[in-house]
């Protein structure tokens, strides 16, 4: 029994061990939709894709680039949600206060 625990527990281990090699392999070879399937919560991998829906998940899962936060604060004005995109270059400038881009498109808003 234990044998076949092991055995099991190491099968486990392997492709685990596997999947975020695999990911970044794709998404180096420009595939970010094969790397989120290998590894969900990279939030580069959805950032990558670039969709709305997508660039709020890289955003969920904590994104710490501020040009993340501006390409998604477009996309939400590009879909008419001002306060979508007012927060997202908000958000921007949480993490860098001197990041010129989002402190434009803020200025662009009002």
């Amino acid at each position: 029994m234990r044998s076949v625990l092991a055995i099991g527990l190491v099968c486990a281990a392997v492709v685990l061990a596997v999947l975020p090699i695999l990911a970044d392999t794709w998404y180096l070879r420009g595939h970010p939709d094969l790397s989120v399937r290998a590894d969900p919560l990279q939030a580069q991998y959805h950032w990558a894709i670039g969709t709305t829906a997508e660039l709020r998940r890289a955003a969920e899962l904590g994104e710490t680039e501020p040009a993340m936060y501006v390409q998604l604060g477009d996309r939400e004005r590009q879909g008419g949600d001002l306060g979508a995109a007012r927060r997202a270059y908000e958000r921007a400038l949480q993490i860098d206060p001197y990041y010129s881009p989002a402190t434009q498109r803020l200025a662009q808003l009002s």
